[in-house]
């Protein structure tokens, strides 16, 4: 892991804004995707760079899980901070580990699902970097 990192919660008009310390902020209303993660692109070999990671908030008050599929197919459950209402939403954090950053093994989506286990969405991550 590469720190610790505050998560600051908001109400805003029609939504609330959040952001991670260190990660920036951003807002979400009730036109906003199920799931829209930010990300950092990997680093490129030999490059210093900040840590690579995936974040992300979902607006479900029946939110299960949010997994991470690699591009070998692996899979990882995220840890969830739920936040009550006038919020009502779920937010994730994900620092990824450098024996994730190679082509092949990279996070490849994020997707979130209810109670049921039905997906509430998904969002593909997309690199600028081919390693």
């Amino acid at each position: 892991e590469s720190g610790d990192y505050d998560l600051s919660v908001s109400p805003a008009n029609d939504g609330f804004c959040w952001g991670f310390s260190g990660f920036g902020m951003t807002c979400e209303t009730s036109r906003s995707r199920p799931i829209d993660p930010f990300y950092r692109d990997i680093p490129q070999a030999g490059q210093v760079a900040e840590p690579a990671l995936i974040t992300g908030a979902v607006r479900s008050v029946d939110l299960g899980r949010v997994t991470i599929t690699f591009e070998n197919g692996d899979t990882v459950d995220l840890p969830l901070v739920i936040v009550s209402e006038p919020i009502g939403a779920s937010f994730f954090f994900y620092d990824v580990p450098e024996d994730r950053w190679k082509l092949g093994s990279r996070p490849a989506r994020v997707a979130a699902y209810d109670s049921a286990g039905v997906e509430l969405g998904t969002a593909p991550l997309m690199y600028t970097s081919a390693r």
